[in-house]
């Protein structure tokens, strides 16, 4: 029997300061039932994940990571809801989501120098809440 977590959801976001939601698309995970890792096959709208549904203290966490050229984005959260019908199981996580915009200056395969002392400018972010349903 595939793990509870294994199937098609849908994923909306909540960015930081916002009250509506933003749909995020589908996301299709294959959870390997022994170890509880994200199988390949495993993907955002065609993009893949990584990452692993384990149990804690404070129930089922999912974790995910989605790494593309120019954006790393990681999303934690608990099972919320877990109610069976007749004809199905419906499930709710909800977490955080973080997006981290990959700065490429340059060369990839040179460091761009930046004055001593200088800081180096944080990369542009985009952070809040993450829910997602199945069906």
């Amino acid at each position: 029997m595939p793990h509870k977590l294994t199937g098609l959801w849908r994923s909306m976001l909540f960015p930081k300061g916002s009250t509506k939601p933003v749909s995020d698309g589908t996301i299709f995970l294959r959870i390997n039932e022994s170890n509880g890792k994200v199988d390949t096959g495993s993907n955002h709208d065609g993009k893949t994940l990584t990452g692993e549904a384990k149990s804690t203290a404070d129930g089922l966490r999912l974790t995910l990571k989605q790494e593309e050229s120019d954006n790393v984005r990681d999303q934690s959260g608990l099972l919320a809801s877990e109610e069976d019908t007749i004809s199905q199981k419906n499930l709710v996580i909800i977490g955080q989501y973080k997006d981290t915009a990959i700065v490429v200056t340059g060369d990839r395969d040179k460091k761009k120098e930046e004055p001593e002392g200088a800081p180096a400018p944080p990369p542009p972010q985009d952070e809040g809440v993450w829910v997602i349903t199945k069906p």
